[in-house]
Formats: structure tokens, sequence, C-alpha cells
């Protein structure tokens, strides 16, 4: 499972093209608490513009990282308590 250093990390990795077209892609998937992140602030003179890498990073660091190693594969017992599959 990856975690949320190992995401950013790939995200540094892309180029600018890449990056842009994953922030586009990701912008109608973001729950809702996250979709503010995505919007970039209001540039200012005192204020450097936030670019999609820097706004992917921020929503990446809310994920959680306590989660059990089998989370994905049972998603369904841990969001609604069916049993857990084999």
């Amino acid at each position: 499972m990856s975690t949320v250093a190992e995401i950013k990390a790939a995200i540094r990795k892309l180029p600018p093209r890449k990056t842009r077209t994953l922030a586009a892609r990701l912008q109608g998937r973001l729950d809702p608490q996250l979709k503010g992140l995505a919007k970039k602030a209001p540039v200012t003179k005192n204020t450097p513009p936030i670019s999609p890498l820097q706004d992917l990073a921020r929503a990446a660091a809310l994920a959680p990282t306590d989660l059990p190693a089998d989370a994905a594969a049972q998603h369904d017992h841990y969001l609604y308590g069916t049993p857990k599959r084999r």
C-alpha cells in the first residue's frame, strides 16, 4: 500500500504537463471536503501562486495514515460491517 510520502514523491517526479493533467482528472473526483484544495488560491502581491502539485500534496496530506493493511481489499468489512472476504 502506498504511503502519503510515496504518493507525494511520485507526483513530484511528474513533468509539469502530466501534473496538470492529473490535477484536472482529480478535480471532479475529490471528496467534497478536498475540493477546495484543488482550487487556486487568489494571487496577490504577497502570495505566490499555488501549483497543481502543491494542491495534490495538500490533498494527500489529509489522507488517513492509520488504516489497516487490508483496508482496500476489505473495504466493505470496514465501511459496512460485512464479513471479511477470504
